[in-house]
């Protein structure tokens, strides 16, 4: 464990050397560390006004949006005139993907990012270099917040073998081995996997897992029926799915330790991080900015919808992006001295998907299958009726698309949960919405009153 950490020490000043946007970003988020309240805050503002007046010169989306709202970069004088500026939709980046693009940015200089969907609505962005490395370097921060060291391994479980490259770079390899990281399939957990998981888990301990809520929940239901125990991780930390109060009580048992969450979203990563179990999520400020605005017919207690704005990718400035999630951001002083904080967050919730064998798959097969095949949908629902039968709704950005992508998606499907399940497909927008008008990307009814 010391070497390691010695080694991710050397390597965090051979890459701050290296490359001039990774100095950059540890010098930003080095600062804002040590800042108080105020400081941060002018930090943020100045970093807000110069990508406003970016967006303005070099960003054809944004001069006309300023022009129509009349909105000079002249009278942008910090965050707070952020409210000025319109909401930005995912429909809005569809529309205006090549307005939205900075003219003195390449593409050589930035790297194109593609979600899966995780809110139901996949999308394509541009990030560059600064802003990139600025939310890798946060991320490490954000664990360490919820208790990871350097030197001490990472279990990850996430994905599944059909969405792991077959090549890895040296650099990769090497990058793998100082952060101690393990890769697991979430999507390829069962009762014969198991074993073999568990091992791997007991010969990198001391460790922290990090994966998917659902897969986690799997991991801790199949350590019980094994009777395995004696884990010496430190802590586990899940992303991507609401972590039911059930869960994550069996999980933290199971593993004798600490359960915690952290936030982001495909468009901009590292949003939030809980500094202990059920805490608020601490935002990091230096990069992002969080706001909210209400929900059509709320009550005064609900939460809100959050929109991101990501203070330093001038690629593809998004101001005020309506992200798809839910939550109430808590000003500097009330959870945490320097910093907002995001209190309560409402995340994606979604069912688990059931196998034959009545064994469960995570939900987060379905945005992993969208990546994978960037199948060009604007929003997706998978439903699955009985055990072999679901069905894939979804609303298509072309009139048609090739049954070849569609049977890509049953052949994930059927990859990991058997041969004998069938896919059914229809097109249109006619999705099935929870109680509360959310959008849900898995509904499980197998085995429920239909």
């Amino acid at each position: 464990m010391l070497f390691k950490k010695i080694l991710y020490r050397g390597a965090l000043k051979l890459e701050r050397i290296i490359s001039p946007d990774v100095n950059k970003a540890l010098e930003i988020l080095n600062k804002g560390e040590k800042a108080s309240a105020a400081e941060l805050q002018n930090m943020r503002n100045r970093a807000f006004v110069d990508l406003v007046s970016h967006a303005y010169k070099n960003v054809p989306y944004y001069r006309e949006v300023m022009d129509q709202h009349g909105i000079s970069p002249s009278s942008v004088q910090c965050l707070e005139d952020i409210s000025r500026f319109p909401v930005l939709t995912k429909e809005d980046i569809r529309k205006s993907k090549t307005k939205l693009r900075a003219a003195n940015i390449g593409d050589t200089d930035c790297c194109i990012r593609r979600s899966g969907g995780t809110t139901g609505e996949p999308i394509a962005t541009y990030v560059d270099r600064l802003s990139r490395a600025l939310e890798t370097y946060s991320f490490f921060r954000g664990l360490q917040w919820m208790g990871w060291k350097p030197g001490l391994s990472m279990i990850s479980l996430f994905g599944g073998s059909l969405g792991k490259s077959v090549k890895t770079s040296v650099r990769e390899k090497i990058k793998a081995f100082i952060l101690g990281d393990v890769f697991l399939p979430a999507f390829e957990i069962d009762e014969y996997t198991a074993s073999h998981y568990f091992d791997v888990i007991h010969k990198s301990s001391p460790c922290v897992i990090i994966g998917y809520a659902s897969a986690l929940f799997n991991l801790s239901t199949y350590a019980e029926q094994k009777r395995v125990s004696d884990f010496r991780v430190k802590a586990v930390f899940s992303t991507a799915e609401v972590m039911p109060a059930d869960w994550l009580k069996k999980i933290s048992n199971t593993f004798g330790c600490p359960v915690l969450s952290y936030y982001g979203c495909g468009e901009v990563n590292s949003l939030g991080y809980q500094y202990k179990q059920g805490s608020p999520y601490i935002i990091p400020d230096e990069h992002v900015h969080l706001e909210t605005i209400p929900l059509k017919n709320k009550s005064c207690d609900e939460s809100e919808e959050i929109l991101v704005t990501s203070l330093y990718n001038k690629a593809q400035p998004l101001i005020r992006y309506l992200n798809g999630d839910k939550g109430k951001i808590m000003a500097p002083g009330t959870n945490h001295p320097t910093r907002m904080t995001i209190d309560p967050l409402d995340g994606r919730t979604s069912d688990m998907l059931m196998r034959e064998d009545g064994t469960f798959l995570s939900s987060s097969i379905a945005p992993h299958a969208i990546f994978i095949t960037q199948l060009p949908v604007r929003r997706y629902q998978f439903i699955q009726w009985e055990k072999n039968l679901i069905e894939f709704r979804y609303d298509s950005e072309k009139d048609h698309i090739p049954h070849s992508s569609l049977n890509e998606i049953a052949g994930i499907l059927k990859a990991h949960m058997g041969n004998s399940l069938t896919v059914r497909f229809h097109q249109g927008d006619d999705f099935i919405l929870s109680p509360n008008g959310k959008h849900r990307i898995v509904i499980q009814k197998a085995g429920t009153d239909q």
